[in-house]
């Protein structure tokens, strides 16, 4: 039976009723449920769930002050949020449809980046439906590079995570630290070899007395002429006030006592000397 009919049978029987004269102990709205129930329930709407498709950031890892592009392609949707962690807090940014329709479309927002450090993070993804239904989805994502290479949605029932690392990969974290103690390390090269980091290409280093520390604790600046400066190998230079540390210091003594050729000598080196009776050459061999 279609709608219309169902209708019109109900207010048939009710004209019966009052047409005839029988009176019956019951109330109106047990009529009314008994007659229009079944008409009513075939106008209701069942309520409509909204569909997280897909989500995805647009690469894993963010330092402060870049843009990270939160996407989301959902069905059946009125409007979408994302709930991005911060170390201050949780900031709430609505999200725009770009392409298709709130029945099947893409739904992106640009958030800049700040107040995080080397950890892991959360963006929560929340799916509206024209009847309310919130669902979500959440997406990992760290600052800086850390110890995953992943990016996949992971379902989590309420709030954001909390815990420990999993101990994936081959760095490790440990409070604001990580390090990787199981291999060699190459940047700019498949291969680095035997030593701990190999690195194929310029290295910046910044900020004043800062440089290049050395097993015996000291530290290289600047490009100076320095005792890791000296090629390898066996020689002798001329000294100029003392020996570099690594060197050791000597000198060579010419005799020139004969009166006659006093006038002859002039010059001078560093600390070696010259006079009427010799001259000194002092220098410094490795």
């Amino acid at each position: 039976m279609d709608k219309k009919r169902m209708l019109m049978f109900s207010l048939f029987v009710v004209s019966l009723v009052f047409i005839s004269g029988t009176v019956y102990a019951f109330s109106f709205s047990s009529v009314y449920s008994a007659l229009f129930g079944p008409v009513l329930s075939v106008f209701d709407t069942p309520d409509t769930v909204a569909v997280i498709n897909t989500a995805y950031l647009d690469k894993q890892k963010y330092m402060p002050g870049e843009q990270m592009i939160v996407t989301a392609a959902v069905s059946d949707v009125d409007y979408v949020t994302a709930y991005i962690e911060t170390d201050v807090g949780v900031d709430v940014v609505s999200m725009v449809l770009v392409t298709g329709t709130k029945k099947e479309g893409t739904w992106q927002v640009a958030w800049t980046l700040h107040d995080t450090q080397t950890k892991e993070y959360f963006a929560k993804i929340v799916a509206v439906s024209e009847s309310g239904i919130e669902v979500e989805k959440v997406l990992s994502w760290f600052d800086p590079i850390v110890s995953h290479s992943w990016n996949e949605i992971t379902d989590i029932p309420a709030g954001f995570a909390d815990g420990t690392d999993d101990g994936g990969g081959v760095w490790t974290e440990s409070g604001s630290d990580i390090y990787y103690d199981g291999g060699n390390v190459g940047i700019g090269m498949t291969t680095p070899g035997d030593v701990k980091l190999n690195v194929s290409g310029n290295i910046s280093i910044t900020g004043f007395g800062n440089g290049v520390l050395f097993p015996d604790g000291s530290v290289q600046t600047s490009a100076v002429t320095s005792n890791s400066d000296w090629p390898l190998g066996s020689y002798c230079i001329l000294s100029a006030g003392g020996c570099p540390v690594g060197f050791t210091s000597g000198f060579i003594y010419f005799d020139t006592e004969d009166n006659n050729n006093a006038d002859r000598m002039s010059g001078s080196h560093g600390t070696s000397t010259m006079s009427g009776t010799g001259i000194v050459i002092y220098f410094c061999c490795k």
